[in-house]
C-alpha cells in the first residue's frame, strides 16, 4: 500500500540523501508477518537489519521500492536515543533533522546525508527481547538508483551492484523497465494485453492488486473473498483477495498469479491512477518467492531467473 499516492500523482522525489559506501553490497532479509481472515501470512514485510553506529544491537528497516525516499522515524529514535546516546539530530527551521547518520547494512555502510525523520508514535521498546523486531525505518527506492538489484528470494538474500553480475547476465533474459520518478514498473501481459505493472516490495502480501472492475473480470467462479486490514501510513484500508486462474508473463516466462486483489477506500484512486498513468496493476514479493529478480536501474533493464 506504500505506492498508492504514488499511484495518483507524478510526485517528482526530493535528490536522493543516501551515500552508499561500497560498489556492492549484500545483505540477508528477513520476513515479518501480518494477519488475514484465514490465519497469518509469514511472507507480510521484508526487512533487512541494520546497525548504528557505535551499538551492537541489531534494528531493522522496512525494503519497499514502493516509497521513493527513504524513511526513518522520529519515534523509535527518540527512545533509542535515550538508550544509546548516538543518533546525530540537529536542529534546522525548528524541526529535528537528522545530520550525516551512518547505517550499517551487513558489512556495508551507507551514510544518510540529512532528512527530516517522520513523525510517529509507538509504544515503549523492549531492549531485552530478542524476538522482536525494532524497525527504526523504511530503505526506498532511492537505494536502487542508477545500481543493478538483485533479490534472491528462496535465499533471502539482497545483492546491490554497479554492474549486472556476469553470471546472472548470461542466463537471464532481459527486458526494458521503466524507473520513472523513483517507480518500478515491469512489462507484462496478462490475458492477451500488454500493461505496465508496478513492482513495489512494500506490499509483501500480494501476487496482483488492481481495481475492482479487473478484480471482478479476473476472480475464479466460485472463488470467496478473504478480507483483511491493511495499514498504510497510519490509514487503515480494507484489502479483498479472490482466487483467479488467469497468469501474468514477463519476457517468455509465465506465473500462475494465484488470487487477485482490491482495496477499498482508495480503489477509486487505485482505478483512476491506472488509467492516467498506464499502470496495469501492481505486483509485490509475493509472485516472485521461488525466483531472482535482477533490475538495472541505470541501464534500465529487467529480468526474472530461477
Amino acid at each position: 500500500m506504500s505506492c498508492i499516492l504514488f499511484l495518483l500523482f507524478r510526485i517528482i522525489p526530493d535528490p536522493s540523501q543516501l551515500v552508499i559506501k561500497d560498489k556492492s553490497i549484500k545483505t540477508p532479509f528477513e520476513w515479518v508477518g501480518i494477519k488475514k481472515s484465514n490465519g497469518m501470512d509469514s511472507n507480510g514485510a521484508m526487512v533487512v537489519p541494520v546497525y548504528l553506529k557505535g551499538c551492537q544491537k541489531k534494528f531493522f528497516m522496512q525494503f519497499d521500492l514502493g516509497t521513493p525516499s527513504t524513511v526513518l522515524y522520529k519515534c523509535v529514535l527518540d527512545k533509542i536515543n535515550i538508550r544509546y546516546p548516538l543518533i546525530p539530530f540537529k536542529q534546522k527551521f525548528g524541526k529535528a533533522i537528522l545530520h550525516q547518520l551512518s547505517l550499517k547494512l551487513n558489512e556495508s555502510t551507507i551514510i544518510v546525508k540529512e532528512i527530516y525523520p517522520m513523525d510517529c508514535s509507538t509504544t515503549e521498546i523492549d531492549f531485552q527481547d530478542k524476538k522482536k523486531k525494532i524497525i527504526i525505518g523504511t530503505i526506498g527506492s532511492d537505494f536502487i538508483e542508477n545500481k543493478v538489484l538483485v533479490i534472491d528470494y528462496p535465499n533471502k538474500t539482497i545483492y546491490l551492484n554497479d554492474n549486472i553480475p556476469s553470471k546472472l547476465f548470461s542466463r537471464t533474459e532481459l527486458s526494458d523497465l521503466q524507473f520513472s520518478f523513483r517507480k518500478v514498473l515491469l512489462p507484462a501481459v496478462i490475458n492477451g494485453e500488454k500493461k505496465n505493472i508496478f513492482f513495489d516490495t512494500g506490499t509483501s502480501a500480494f501476487e496482483l492488486m488492481t481495481d475492482k472492475e479487473s478484480w471482478i473480470k479476473m476472480k475464479k467462479k466460485g472463488s470467496f473473498s478473504q478480507d483483511f486490514p491493511l495499514n498504510s501510513w497510519g490509514r487503515t484500508w480494507y484489502a479483498h483477495s479472490v482466487k483467479t486462474d488467469d497468469s501474468i508473463k514477463f519476457n517468455s516466462l509465465i506465473l500462475p498469479i494465484g488470487s487477485v486483489t482490491y482495496v477499498d477506500g482508495p480503489s477509486l484512486f487505485l482505478k483512476l491512477g491506472f488509467r492516467l498513468s498506464g499502470v496495469g496493476g501492481l505486483t509485490g514479493n509475493k509472485l516472485f518467492l521461488s525466483k531472482k529478480i535482477l533490475l538495472d536501474t541505470k541501464r534500465l533493464k529487467f529480468g526474472i531467473s530461477n
